[in-house]
């Protein structure tokens, strides 16, 4: 055996090229969707509407309270629900993978039916020229989407670097 670059190129490997942690493929993501439509007996695209409107609600973060909600058609979705229809259908990921995955999808609900990102009040106080647009995108999941216009993202991460500063060198 010998460690040979043109052996490896000549071979003709195939290599599975897993996703980042932080997404997980379209597949997965409408299993999600497909069990709270079932469990809540709700057609698919509302189903997945109100799992993007509670991401954007804040529904992304560990802390985040059970109660936070959608009201699609007359239906009232909780975060509590997504969690347990993760749990009994053996979802492994998280929500928060789930909303980075679907980012644009969400962006464009939320943009559908004006629902500003859970820091958008927040971080609009330290930027008061933000349009109606960008209070959209300021949600958490946003920060590394590359449609996410550059300057939010540059905000969200600021945001983020405050909450988690890095440790300083020696």
């Amino acid at each position: 055996m010998t460690l040979d670059f043109n052996e490896i190129k000549s071979a003709g490997l195939k290599i599975d090229n897993p996703l980042p942690a932080a997404i997980i493929s379209q597949e997965d993501s409408l299993r999600l969707a497909t069990a709270l439509a079932t469990e809540m007996r709700l057609p698919a695209p509302a189903a997945t509407a109100a799992i993007c409107i509670i991401c954007q609600k804040g529904g992304t973060s560990k802390r985040a309270q059970g109660n936070i909600y959608a009201i699609v058609d007359g239906t009232r979705v909780e975060l509590n629900t997504i969690r347990r229809v993760m749990n009994s259908a053996g979802i492994k990921y998280t929500l928060r993978q789930w909303a980075r995955t679907n980012a644009n999808l969400i962006y464009n609900v939320s943009e559908l039916f004006n629902i500003e990102g859970d820091l958008s009040k927040k971080l609009s106080r330290l930027r008061p020229s933000i349009t109606n647009s960008e209070k959209i995108w300021l949600s958490n999941f946003q920060m590394d989407n590359p449609e996410c216009p550059e300057d939010i993202r540059k905000l969200l991460m600021e945001h983020y670097e405050s909450l988690f500063p890095q440790k300083q060198m020696d």
